[in-house]
């Protein structure tokens, strides 16, 4: 279960890494999904930080997108 989800959305080279960093500091037992691809499962993705096991309690669930073609 997480407690709080957020979603980044942005370009590459922005300052996202920056403030995922800040928001991540501020969590025990963060996951942090990175640059995860759009209507894919991001627990998939290879680029994460923290336990990628999609049923343990997390604190914060943070997953970013960036560069999206719309």
């Amino acid at each position: 279960m997480n407690k709080l989800e957020i979603c980044m959305i942005g370009m590459q080279r922005s300052g996202n890494h920056a403030i995922a960093d800040w928001i991540l500091q501020q969590f025990e037992n963060p996951v942090f999904l990175n640059h995860v691809v759009p209507f894919e499962d991001p627990f998939n993705h290879r680029r994460t930080r923290g336990s990628n096991d999609r049923e343990s309690d997390k604190t914060l669930l943070l997953y970013s997108y960036e560069n999206l073609s719309v």
